[in-house]
């Protein structure tokens, strides 16, 4: 449906991006809530293939405002809840390779990328934000396939995100297990013997070094970054700012009363840790510190 569509100020894709327990999904409920945007909902989620039919079939937006503002491990409440929508991406793109960079982008999986995002922003007769963590290492794909799209990067400091990530495994039973975006270099460090702590504080200060690096190569001038702190601090500056950005870039959006928005957020530390984890992750952390960022791995 989306095939013949052209790039639509009116329609621009809007990706929040960045590393998981980054503060992506506060930054897209603030954006859904403060922006008269389409967005893909728990409910689009359920039936991916069909996500541009049930927007048409759905209920006015302002109809489906109202966040609580919470989430657990990315996920909303409620039908019309930002979504993730995970589903929806695999529809086109591997379950098991996330890193998608310029040799992937192939013509015909960048026209159908842009069919499908066209096709539900055409439904939504709205610019619409996507957030999915994964996108963070899909940056040189989405840019190639989709010129009117804009990037926002969230970005946390690295302890509260690396903190974040551990505390997260540990809630889901499984310490060793990899969740959420993993780089390709992810093998090479766990297959070397990476404890979980250094698998966490790698995941975080990577996705974001490679999210910066193809936004930088690929979509440059076409992307802000956030920062959680001034997220939580003041979420109404920040949703203003990003307004102002976007209107800026040709995006035409127009903003919703800001009395949706709360004045601020309470800032998290990440969550506590059993005294094991927490001395491994603080040297972990030490390490990172004094190891250079590297191109190709860390």
């Amino acid at each position: 449906a989306g095939a013949d569509l052209q790039p639509r100020a009116d329609r621009a894709p809007i990706f929040i991006i960045g590393a998981p327990r980054s503060g992506t999904t506060l930054c897209y409920q603030l954006l859904v809530e403060g922006l008269d945007v389409g967005w893909l909902a728990n409910a689009h989620a359920a039936h991916a293939s069909d996500a541009a039919a049930i927007e048409r079939a759905a209920p006015a937006r302002s109809e489906r405002l109202g966040s609580d503002y919470d989430s657990v491990h990315g996920d909303t409440h409620g039908e019309w809840g930002p979504s993730e929508a995970g589903e929806y991406w695999y529809r086109l793109l591997p379950r098991d390779r996330h890193q998608q960079g310029a040799a992937d982008a192939t013509p015909q999986l960048r026209r159908d990328i842009a069919a499908m995002v066209r096709a539900f922003a055409d439904a939504c007769a709205a610019p619409v934000v996507f957030k999915n963590t994964l996108n963070s290492l899909r940056v040189p794909l989405l840019a190639a396939a989709l010129p009117e799209a804009r990037f926002v990067l969230v970005e946390r400091e690295l302890a509260e995100n690396a903190r974040s990530l551990l505390v997260g495994r540990v809630r889901r039973g499984d310490l060793d297990g990899w969740w959420s975006a993993r780089p390709d270099a992810a093998d090479a460090l766990i297959a070397g013997g990476a404890s979980s702590a250094e698998q966490v504080v790698w995941q975080a200060r990577e996705v974001t070094r490679i999210a910066r690096r193809d936004l930088a190569e690929h979509a440059a001038g076409r992307w802000i970054t956030i920062r959680y702190d001034e997220l939580c601090h003041d979420p109404r500056g920040v949703l203003a700012c990003t307004h102002e950005w976007l209107v800026g870039q040709g995006v035409e959006v127009s903003a919703r009363p800001v009395d949706r928005i709360p004045d601020r957020f309470d800032r998290r530390g990440g969550g506590s840790l059993p005294d094991d984890l927490d001395a491994q992750l603080d040297a972990a952390l030490a390490a990172a510190e004094s190891a250079p960022v590297g191109e190709d791995g860390g």
